[in-house]
């Protein structure tokens, strides 16, 4: 009785081991004791039955793994996968190794190793130091924040099914008593060690995709840099030349009032306060706002576009400043670079934007005109029509604006109908108090 509890407690230390692998390698974003405890309970009792019963295979057992990963994780279903797979492939091969390498040494025939006695505990305890090391080893390297794409994803599921049928062809023939111990010696290590060096390249290919992913990222704020750079440059051109035009007609006007026209001076003032009335002024109650707008209505204006603004005082907002100049930011170049690809407008292009509140909502409304031969929609996600975006240059504005919306427990919609690309936020103002000021 005393020999069956000790492997009872091998066995709850081996389920032990395949939950500390599934969360070193997967993404748990909700972490549940609940479910830690039934995936260790099932393993164990999987491989205690075993000690009274003929059960399957212990690949079995990684049925268990699978569901903690498909219920817990949040990543891909290939990724968790082939995590499992890895799994199942350290479960069967280490093993396999340790015992026959025990019969090598020790002159023994897989029969004895399985009687009670020190054999079979010195067995097994090196079987689990050796896989508790591989599993460590592998638990170290980094999770990556980047997924691969499907086929290369794929390659890897494969490679892994290969390696687990050639370790359950091993198994049968040793089984069956074929070959020698030497055989399965090197057959085995030849297999754990394609295991590792797969994960080892799932892992370089992951940190690849993610250094790539990190380099465009940068090129991204170097370009939206760059274009904020001319923004800039743009206002500091409008704001000199309104200083030379102002200094000029003050000259007029001071030279009319020098020859006593009165009257005149008054129609010419008119006249250019209607003219400085068109050039539209942003006065939203947030310096910043006031100060994006303009940079963006002047990019609107170089371009030949409109740019109608529906205002609300900004004094009160249910976000901090930073990330409602991004969101704004965002929609508005979006909407410009939209009706850029306007090919041939019937009317003069407008583009929109809305402010409003309801209640303890503040709402969000951008509208501008689009082609649609340049917009794609892919699995929820709005695509740029420019080349890069399918490398991941271009397409962030409005994932970003749903980052920052999802962040408030706000709703984000973008809709393109009847030759208008409409996108429209609600965001709560805090429950706490009247948001920022």
């Amino acid at each position: 009785m005393a020999a069956k509890l000790v492997e009872i407690a091998v066995n709850i230390f081996q389920a032990c081991l395949i939950l500390f692998f599934m969360k070193s390698r997967l993404n748990i974003p909700r972490p549940s004791r609940i479910a830690d405890a039934l995936c260790i309970i099932s393993c164990a009792a999987y491989y205690s039955a075993c000690l009274f019963v003929k059960m399957p295979n212990d690949v079995f057992t990684m049925i268990f793994p699978l569901l903690y990963a498909v219920v817990m994780a949040s990543d891909p279903v290939s990724v968790r996968i082939f995590w499992t797979a890895v799994l199942a492939l350290f479960v069967t091969s280490v093993p396999g190794l340790c015992l026959h390498l025990m019969m090598a040494v020790f002159s023994v025939q897989m029969e004895d190793l399985m009687l009670p006695g020190l054999l079979r505990y010195v067995a097994m305890f090196a079987t689990n130091a050796v896989l508790f090391l591989v599993i460590y080893s592998v638990s170290k390297l980094r999770k990556s924040r980047m997924y691969l794409s499907w086929p290369v994803l794929i390659t890897f599921l494969a490679v892994s099914a290969s390696i687990l049928v050639t370790e359950e062809c091993l198994y049968t023939l040793q089984l069956e008593s074929v070959g020698e111990t030497t055989t399965y010696i090197v057959g085995n290590a030849s297999l754990l060690l394609c295991s590792y060096l797969m994960v080892c390249l799932f892992h370089f290919f992951s940190e690849s995709s993610e250094r790539e992913s990190q380099y465009r990222e940068e090129a991204n704020m170097l370009a939206a840099l760059h274009r904020h750079q001319q923004e800039f440059g743009r206002m500091y051109d409008d704001f000199l030349s309104r200083q030379h035009d102002f200094k000029h007609q003050l000259e007029t006007i001071q030279g009319l009032i020098a020859k006593n026209n009165a009257e005149e001076a008054k129609q010419y003032l008119e006249k250019y306060h209607l003219q400085l009335s068109e050039n539209q002024l942003f006065m939203t109650g947030c310096t910043a706002m006031d100060a994006l707008l303009t940079i963006k209505h002047l990019t609107m204006k170089s371009k030949g576009f409109r740019f109608k603004y529906s205002p609300y005082p900004l004094s009160v907002i249910p976000i901090s400043v930073q990330d409602l100049c991004a969101v704004v930011g965002n929609l508005l170049d979006n909407a410009i670079e939209g009706a850029e690809r306007v090919c041939s407008p019937a009317s003069p292009i407008v583009i929109s934007l809305a402010f409003s509140r309801t209640y303890d909502m503040f709402h969000v409304v951008c509208e501008n005109p689009y082609n649609p031969t340049c917009v794609e929609h892919d699995r929820g996600r709005w695509l740029s029509s420019k080349r890069e975006d399918r490398a991941g240059f271009h397409g962030r504005g409005i994932p970003n604006i749903r980052k920052i919306v999802d962040q408030a427990e706000g709703y984000a919609s973008f809709e393109a109908n009847n030759m208008v690309f409409r996108a429209e936020l609600s965001i709560p103002f805090p429950k706490d108090g009247d948001g920022v000021a």
